[in-house]
This record gives structure tokens, sequence and C-alpha cells, in this order.
């Protein structure tokens, strides 16, 4: 992953993060989530994409 902010450049190795995300697409699993969840106009992220982000960050730790 690579971040810019005021002209500077930072890099992250995601190891096996981007593995986890991989299945986490293949499996569908935001869209699963999202179709169980009601969801209004107000979310600017939807549930099923707030849960993913859970899930990766939890394996970031």
């Amino acid at each position: 992953m690579v971040e810019v902010s005021e002209g500077e450049i930072q890099t992250t190795v995601m190891d096996h993060h981007g593995l986890v995300a991989a299945i986490c697409q293949d499996l569908k699993i935001a869209e699963r989530i999202d179709n169980r969840m009601l969801s209004g106009p107000q979310r600017k992220v939807s549930p099923g994409i707030a849960a993913l982000a859970m899930i990766i960050y939890r394996f970031l730790s």
C-alpha cells in the first residue's frame, strides 16, 4: 500500500493481508452482510465494507 500526503510517499508491506482481502472478496462476505443488514442513505460505508475493514484490521495486529 502506498500513502501520499503533503509531498511524501510512504510504503507499507501488506504481507498476507492482501490474501485475506482477496479471500473475503472471493467469498463475497461484504455482499452477504449487506444483503442481511438494513442500510440507510446516511451511511458513508456499507455494513459489509465496515465488517471487512474490521477483519483486515484484526489481521494487522
